[in-house]
């Protein structure tokens, strides 16, 4: 068998498991997205849209079943196709390993890079998820992952108008256009902040809704949070299976949105301004 046909049904079996292990993320195997920069269309092996767990910007995961370590050349230029693509995560998941070169540049820049072995199934799934895991646990609430992370989590996040002093996150138009949404967001993009940055107590959240040409802001701390929905951030850092299962537990409706943010209004934490 080709090591090309191998390669193939490699990425079909990773694409499976993904989609039965994060049900909760729109996954697509062997996708074509056009480039903003070279304006063709760019082939990936596995895509994964936004979705309600850890991944909040999309991922693209490619998969190199070479002979010999990747180098540096093969991450230089899948960094070149995200770039193009406006994509801040992706993985490559290689069948022996990457030099050392390759390892360097795969860990300098702001788009996040991660090399996973191939060799053996279990290892690479263990490591599929333990990447997920190291990334959230190994976050710092310093200035640069302060700005990084919210890079990472949507192309909406205004980072010239946010603010890691000020301790402010502001969201460009496009990212909620009615009301519901932009209230939903809020909440999520909370609960993700005080997930990814337990040790910070509190954080404000500006969004520039489509909605009635409406700023939304909500000002919430990490305790107002684990008041309105019982749980412990630390521990939700530690394991994304704690996470996942407490996004899947909080399966909030529309009513329970107005509820809790009409709460919030009543408490003067959340704005809502027509300009």
């Amino acid at each position: 068998m080709s090591n090309k046909k191998i390669g193939t049904e490699y990425e079909i079996k990773i694409y499976n498991y993904l989609a039965k292990k994060y049900p909760d993320l729109e996954i697509f195997h062997n996708r074509k997205l056009k480039g903003n920069r070279s304006g063709i269309e760019r082939q990936v092996d596995i895509l994964i849209r936004k979705g309600n767990i850890d991944f909040n910007d999309d991922t693209i995961i490619e998969c190199k079943y070479y002979k010999k370590n990747i180098d540096v050349k093969v991450v230089d230029s899948f960094h070149g196709m995200l770039q193009d693509i406006g994509i801040n995560h992706g993985i490559l998941i290689v069948k022996t390993g990457a030099s050392k070169g390759a390892t360097n540049r795969a860990n300098y820049d702001d788009i996040l890079i991660d090399v996973i072995s191939f060799d053996e199934e279990y290892d690479l799934f263990k490591s599929l998820d333990e990447c997920f895991d190291y990334n959230i646990r190994n976050l710092m609430y310093t200035e640069a992952e302060f700005y990084k992370r919210i890079k990472q989590n949507s192309a909406y996040a205004d980072i010239e108008k946010s603010s890691y002093n000020d301790q402010i996150i502001y969201f460009k138009k496009g990212y909620a256009n009615t009301d519901y949404y932009a209230r939903k967001k809020l909440i999520s993009s909370s609960l993700r902040h005080f997930r990814d940055f337990p040790d910070n107590q509190k954080i404000t959240i500006k969004l520039d809704a489509d909605y009635e040409s409406s700023i939304y802001e909500l000002e919430i701390s990490q305790m107002d949070l684990i008041e309105l929905f019982v749980t412990d951030f630390q521990l939700l850092k530690s394991d994304i299976e704690k996470w996942r299962q407490f996004i899947g537990d909080t399966k909030y409706t529309k009513d329970d949105v107005y509820t809790i943010t009409n709460r919030l209004i009543e408490k003067n934490k959340l704005k809502v301004e027509k300009y």
